[in-house]
């Protein structure tokens, strides 16, 4: 299953009592002339993953229908067409979409990314020293394909161990990923390896492998408090998501 699709999954089952269902992308797809191209497959990803969505008729016009969850606002969306490049776009839950379509003959250099929306993250985490600990935050991002985003993210975790909060970026591929930020944590009663009521500022990079699993390494020095041998603290974690 793709990347995206186990992040939408888990957001919708982690954050969410319950998915809107099915909704509807409708509209016509032309060349940069204005004249409908027939005949163009579309494919986009459904909770469950990437799946054919429809076939453009004589007119360019089609319509399908997208399984997803509650917060989304747009579609991801793939179109091949004999003669073209093949599109991909994020496209709104509307029926009078517009996709142009570029010839094959005009060079195309480098990666199509979409334009920038904000994307909510979510996500579980175990280590030290926040012991079991939940993640919100939302993030700024661009997309290319089904499986490659770029972007900017804010976020807040909480747990046993105490609270945290990061800002960075994020970057994922087909097959792995990744996050460099800074954050401030501040450990709690139950925090492990460190003593409570403590606060420390540093930076953490995650590790994003095989679709939602993640691994975090972080290095922090000491801002405030005064337990003796707390100058500086390391933390790890591993979890699902963001």
């Amino acid at each position: 299953m793709p990347r995206r699709s186990l992040l939408l999954l888990l957001l919708c089952a982690s954050v969410l009592p319950a998915c809107e269902g099915p909704r509807t992308v409708a509209g016509r797809i032309r060349d940069g002339a204005g004249k409908p191209v027939p005949h163009a497959r579309l494919r986009t990803l459904h909770l469950t993953g990437e799946a054919p969505a429809a076939e453009s008729d004589e007119d360019g016009r089609f319509r399908f229908e997208v399984f997803t969850s509650a917060l989304a606002t747009r579609a991801s969306v793939q179109v091949d067409a004999a003669g073209y490049h093949p599109y991909y776009g994020r496209l709104p839950f509307r029926d009078d979409v517009e996709i142009v379509l570029v010839p094959d003959s005009v060079a195309q250099h480098g990666l199509q990314w979409t334009a920038a929306e904000w994307t909510p993250l979510a996500g579980f985490h175990y280590g030290l020293p926040l012991r079991l600990s939940y993640t919100f935050g939302i993030a700024r991002t661009r997309t290319a394909g089904f499986d490659q985003m770029a972007g900017w993210y804010v976020a807040g975790e909480g747990g046993d161990g105490g609270i945290k909060g990061r800002a960075g970026f994020l970057r994922i591929w087909p097959h792995v990923g990744g996050q460099l930020g800074v954050a401030v944590l501040r450990t709690g009663d139950k925090s492990r390896g460190v003593e409570p009521d403590q606060t420390f500022a540093g930076a953490e990079t995650r590790l994003h492998l095989v679709a939602p699993i993640t691994f975090t390494i972080g290095g922090y020095a000491r801002i405030a408090g005064s337990v003796p041998g707390d100058r500086r603290l390391i933390s790890f974690a591993g979890g699902i998501g963001f």
